[in-house]
């Protein structure tokens, strides 16, 4: 019957079925909530749809060489430590294949324990997030065990991710990836989720606990997307680089923006973004680009064509320029200016410029606070650990300038006669850190975020020493902050420390322009 559905589809539905889904509505429909299905018993076998997309035509050592040969034929990646995450293209495998190979050479014989493929839903309208529940998946060259330990942790992390059997049932965007893992890597577990219409609860459960289960080692995240459809050739490249520029800098707003204006195009948006989110989390900073070519470039015409796009993210060795927190004298007097210009812009017109920057170092996605004094006394103090939505540091400081200034809660709205006495002072934050023990935390080097439930509080590092608390009353008063009795920290709350770099116009770092 899926052999018959396939010959009988309209042309252009048939080249979707071997370049990438038609963009419009893909994995972003919303239908009801899910609802738990039974787990597979034994192994889930791959579909026939996917079958196609690997143009497996019954000779499993074909299908190995075939894939072997396109690994082959891919250089080796220029950096030798293990990427936390990789992009790759779910196409036909002679459209995109040669693409993909260039990520999978990058985990090439690394150790990871188990692989998250992660895919938006082409077929199947529905919100949330679906995990296939089995004890393996069956691929022409043999089954994969399931992580059934990760599977029921995610499974039980949000209401909204639950087993959906008919969004893995023709889903090709996961399995087409299983012969390159199954050749790239040995010994590793598989989870395979599917993500539908956009639920923010979910996704958030969803990358919370693949970050934390990350931060163990061993876990490899995918994301299978395919970029521009059915452009012309020169449009399509001049699309995918603009997605390009907001995937590789981890900046999902960008990201989303430029998808929301039509200007780009990601079928497999959400799964990107959730990858973004998730690395963030492990302290990555930007990804890599491994190759970027369209079906023009490899098997089909180049007037309608489908872009393709291999990315690895690799976390930080640490200490150097590149991590959160680093920043040299220009580029923090370039903050402090744009955060001055939101300001003055917010109070007097009623909107912020558009902030813009050149500046390499600003780009990277990174979590602030600006605080705005006057005499010395706090008049508005907002910030963003960028968990949610990671955002380049000059538009994380130039939004939380604007909060500060007028939707702080505790102040009334920053007034025009204010402006020439303010003060500002900018808190470029390194990313959360899980606390596994209290007498960890060093007062005056970090900030506390503690949450329980729906509640959460923040305080910064320089706010312990400004009163001079020791570790437990720090600890007391940012749970105070998070609306929690004081002794909620011992138990039932996560806690997290972070560290700041913290500058201000008194330092005399006030822009010359």
């Amino acid at each position: 019957m899926r052999l018959l559905f396939l010959l009988t589809m309209a042309p252009a539905a048939l080249a979707a079925a071997f370049w990438g889904p038609v963009p419009l509505g893909a994995g972003e429909q919303i239908g009801g909530r899910l609802a738990a299905a039974a787990p597979v018993e034994g192994a889930m076998p791959m579909n026939a749809i996917s079958l196609q997309f690997v143009e497996y035509r019954g000779d499993p050592e074909e299908l190995a060489r075939r894939v072997d040969r396109m690994l082959e034929e891919a250089p080796a990646p220029a950096r030798a430590d293990d990427p936390a995450a990789i992009v790759v293209p779910h196409a036909g495998y002679r459209y995109s294949g040669p693409i993909a190979a260039y990520a999978y050479n990058a985990v090439r014989d690394r150790n990871y324990g188990t692989v998250v493929v992660i895919g938006p839903s082409h077929r199947v309208p529905f919100q949330g997030i679906s995990i296939l529940d089995a004890e393996s998946f069956q691929s022409p060259l043999g089954a994969i065990p399931c992580d059934r330990g990760l599977i029921a942790s995610l499974l039980e992390s949000h209401e909204n991710i639950a087993y959906l059997p008919e969004a893995h049932s023709d889903e090709h965007s996961l399995e087409v990836q299983v012969p390159f893992l199954q050749r790239s890597l040995k010994n590793f577990k598989l989870v395979m989720a599917v993500i539908g219409g956009h639920d923010p609860g979910a996704e958030e459960a969803f990358t919370g606990l693949l970050a934390e289960k990350a931060a163990a080692g061993g876990l490899l995240l995918v994301a299978s997307s395919d970029w521009s459809h059915y452009k012309n050739y020169d449009l399509a490249n001049l699309m995918d680089r603009l997605t390009l520029r907001s995937v590789l800098a981890l900046d999902s707003e960008g990201l989303n923006r430029d998808i929301r204006s039509r200007k780009a195009e990601l079928c497999g948006l959400r799964p990107v973004l959730s990858v973004i989110s998730a690395v963030h989390r492990m302290g990555v900073r930007e990804g890599v680009l491994l190759r970027h070519a369209n079906s023009g470039d490899t098997a089909g015409p180049k007037d309608a064509v489908v872009g393709y796009a291999a990315i690895a993210f690799y976390r930080e060795s640490g200490g150097g320029e590149e991590e959160g927190g680093r920043l040299d004298e220009a580029s923090k007097k370039e903050l402090l200016a744009l955060a001055r210009k939101a300001i003055e812009g917010a109070v007097n017109t009623g909107r912020a410029p558009e902030p813009e920057t050149g500046n390499p170092a600003l780009r990277k996605p990174q979590g602030a606070f600006v605080t705005i004094k006057i005499n010395g006394k706090l008049r508005g103090c907002i910030g963003n650990f960028g968990i949610r939505d990671a955002k380049p540091l000059y538009r994380t400081v130039s939004d939380m300038a604007v909060a500060a200034a007028v939707q702080d809660p505790r102040f009334p709205p920053l007034s025009k006669r204010e402006l020439p006495l303010i003060e500002l002072e900018i808190s470029a934050l390194t990313p959360l850190t899980p606390l596994d023990g209290a007498e960890k935390i060093e007062v005056g080097r970090h900030g506390l975020h503690i949450t329980k439930g729906f509640r959460s509080g923040v305080l910064l590092p320089q706010v312990a020493s400004e009163y001079g608390w020791d570790r437990v009353t720090f600890l007391e008063q940012t749970c105070r902050k998070a609306g929690l009795g004081p002794d909620e920290w011992k138990e039932g709350s996560s806690i997290s420390t972070f560290e700041a770099e913290i500058f201000s116009e008194k330092d005399g770092l006030q822009s010359p322009g």
